[in-house]
């Protein structure tokens, strides 16, 4: 996906608690309308450290007027819970920290209607932070898969012995 368009950078969105390379950070999300439309969207622009002091918000990359991008459309990420309220910080003026990707609430919280998927900035597109988005043939998911499965299976082969175990002490009582 190529398209010209313009950032509403006096918005951001920062997706709490993600981990690079055994660093703090955030994923910086930024509204994005292409030019001719009136849809606007999330862009993953990617990750940016914390440093050591939370309360200090990050050095935005800034573009000027209409850019273009280039990036893949993609579901919103998976991470972070949600029990309930849905509860994020203001840490400036048009400046948001969240625990997870709601499309509806951000959209209540900014004040435009975002489509309800998002951009993923390539990593040799300008205007973003770091990417190294994990990609769909890596076999990263077939290979956490497996090792879901093999921990199941190792704690059903520890309670099976327990349990043969426990009946054979009380047969021998």
């Amino acid at each position: 996906l190529i398209a010209e368009g313009r950032f509403d950078e006096n918005i951001q969105i920062l997706l709490d608690n993600q981990v690079m390379n055994d660093r703090a950070g955030y994923l910086v999300f930024t509204p994005f309308k292409p030019a001719g439309q009136e849809k606007w969207f999330l862009v993953n622009r990617g990750w940016v450290g914390t440093g050591n002091d939370r309360n200090k918000l990050p050095v935005f990359v800034k573009s000027e007027g209409i850019v273009s991008v280039s990036g893949t459309a993609a579901n919103v990420p998976a991470t972070g819970i949600h029990i309930g309220k849905i509860i994020d910080e203001q840490l400036g003026l048009g400046i948001y920290r969240v625990q997870l990707i709601d499309i509806a609430h951000i959209s209540k919280l900014i004040g435009i209607m975002i489509m309800p998927y998002i951009i993923r900035l390539d990593p040799g597109s300008k205007y973003g932070y770091v990417r190294k988005w994990a990609k769909p043939d890596s076999g990263e998911d077939v290979n956490l898969a497996y090792a879901f499965q093999w921990f199941l299976l190792a704690i059903t082969l520890l309670l099976i012995y327990i349990i043969v175990n426990l009946e054979k002490a009380q047969d021998q009582k």
